[in-house]
């Protein structure tokens, strides 16, 4: 597996296993999708629960 960067999305291998995770955090992608499509969370109530990615 590669590391990818974007320049606010990462992969890392070893990290959140190797799951793509927020820039300089150990923050899943894929947890942000769930609060926002599956539990309907707004882009403020995110942020809300996870301050430090505003």
């Amino acid at each position: 597996m590669t590391n990818v960067s974007t320049e606010r999305i990462t992969k890392i291998p070893g990290v959140c296993g190797g799951k793509a995770c927020i820039a300089g955090h150990r923050i899943r992608v894929m947890d942000i999708v769930i609060l926002h499509e599956h539990l309907g969370m707004s882009a403020d109530e995110v942020v809300t629960a996870y301050p430090t990615i505003t």
